[in-house]
């Protein structure tokens, strides 16, 4: 394959991608249409050929991880899970666990970052550390404005397993990817 092919194919898979990450107001069947539609479009371009070089990034950050070699069947189908989400294919931001796409943090970062009009920050207070240094709770003080709105304000206290390697750094470096997850999950609800 020529490198203006394999460029005339990414631009069809980015295409096929937008149909649906543009549609921020369509819902129900119609979204689960475009979304049918653009997935086998995808599929019809990620060939073999085109896939060979995807699979090279099968296990690494610059890729995305996995707990084990997948065959291209699955590979494929989790990448387009994954980009159909809004994730990029590279920069570690999916792994693939059990044969399923999962978001990672790098991942849900990205879906924050570049979540239009969305403005937060995420702040922690110091955490309690139980006498026996197994568990911690810490309270977790989120800042965020939407489209040029109010600004918002929530506390959310969070429990923290530790081991006995973990420091108040650890402790603390937890809950911030825990609360992208949920703040993820609920904008793009809202979206």
């Amino acid at each position: 394959m020529s490198s203006t092919t394999d460029l005339s194919i990414a631009q069809k898979l980015n295409e096929s991608v937008s149909t649906v990450l543009g549609q921020h107001q369509m819902m129900g069947f119609e979204k689960a249409y475009l979304i049918a539609e653009a997935t086998a479009k995808l599929k019809s371009l990620l060939t073999p050929q085109y896939m060979k070089p995807i699979m090279q990034l099968q296990g690494s950050r610059l890729g995305f991880k996995s707990d084990k070699v997948y065959p291209e069947t699955i590979v494929k189908d989790c990448l387009i899970e994954a980009v159909l989400t809004g994730l990029q294919p590279h920069g570690n931001q999916f792994n693939i666990i059990a044969g399923n796409m999962y978001p990672t943090k790098e991942g849900l970062g990205y879906l924050l970052a570049n979540f239009k009009g969305l403005s937060y920050q995420i702040i922690s207070e110091l955490p309690r550390i139980n006498a026996s240094n197994t568990s911690a709770a810490i309270v977790m003080n989120i800042k965020w404005k939407l489209k040029g709105g109010p600004q918002n304000e929530d506390k959310i206290e969070l429990p923290i397993k530790m081991n006995q390697y973990m420091g108040t750094d650890a402790v603390i470096g937890k809950p911030p990817e825990k609360l992208e997850h949920g703040y993820t999950a609920l904008l793009l609800v809202a979206k």
